[in-house]
């Protein structure tokens, strides 16, 4: 779970997540994300979409905790 919503089948790690963030921040394409790190596009636009609706920002993010992120 992350930030109480359901994610994709496909196992990604915080460290997964954080770089998603901060690759989308530079402006890739979640294919272009995906295939970097080996993953589907449609898990990145999943943890973007999930990530967004917590209203945390990427600066954010990178403080916090583990399980604060996916509590």
């Amino acid at each position: 779970h992350f930030g109480g919503l359901k994610m994709s089948r496909e196992n990604i790690t915080m460290r997964k997540l954080i770089e998603v963030l901060r690759l989308k921040s530079l402006g890739l394409t979640n294919r272009a994300i995906g295939k970097s790190l080996n993953i589907s596009a449609g898990t990145v636009s999943n943890y973007i979409n999930a990530f967004l609706k917590t209203h945390i920002t990427y600066e954010n993010a990178l403080m916090l905790e583990e399980s604060e992120l996916i509590s």
